[in-house]
């Protein structure tokens, strides 16, 4: 009964609360809880496995989930014009033009599953180089990167 109390009680601590008058979706959702909290020990174990000593609450671990799941498979353009004074970086007014791609979670980039190079009819800049443009890219990650006899930086990103 130890492990079923503590896993009803970490569900508990930020349940979805959801009114609706379909009685299946506060099911769903019990569902969902239920996998991040199982997913956040997995995590746990998986950390204290590799021998590192710190953990990410369930609020960080629920909070890294809702943002890789936001910002997956969108492009983020600059704005334009002059930058505000609070900005120190330095724009381009070319690349201020250019959206680009958001990368992906350290987690999914590093967990070398579906990683496939896929060769396209458009050239775009190298992900690691920033100088070669590449017709090769990541099919999960979505960024070019170079993958020839002599550089080989599709292996080179995906790996730690």
């Amino acid at each position: 009964m130890g492990g079923v109390d503590l896993h009803d009680m970490l569900v508990a601590l930020y349940r979805t609360n959801i009114r609706a008058k379909r009685f299946y979706l506060g099911i769903i959702f019990h569902l969902i809880d239920i996998c991040v909290v199982n997913g956040w020990l997995l995590y746990r174990r998986h950390l204290a496995l590799a021998g590192e000593s710190k953990y990410s609450t369930l609020a960080d671990f629920r909070s890294s989930i809702a943002h890789a799941l936001l910002t997956a498979g969108k492009t983020v353009s600059k704005k334009r014009g002059r930058p505000a004074a609070d900005d120190n970086a330095v724009v381009c007014s070319r690349t201020a033009k250019r959206a680009h791609f958001v990368k992906p979670v350290d987690d999914a980039r590093y967990n070398s599953f579906g990683h496939w190079p896929e060769h396209s009819l458009q050239k775009y800049r190298c992900a690691l180089c920033k100088v070669v443009k590449s017709r090769v890219r990541c099919t999960k990650c979505d960024v070019a990167l170079c993958l020839t006899n002599n550089k080989n930086h599709f292996d080179a990103y995906h790996k730690h």
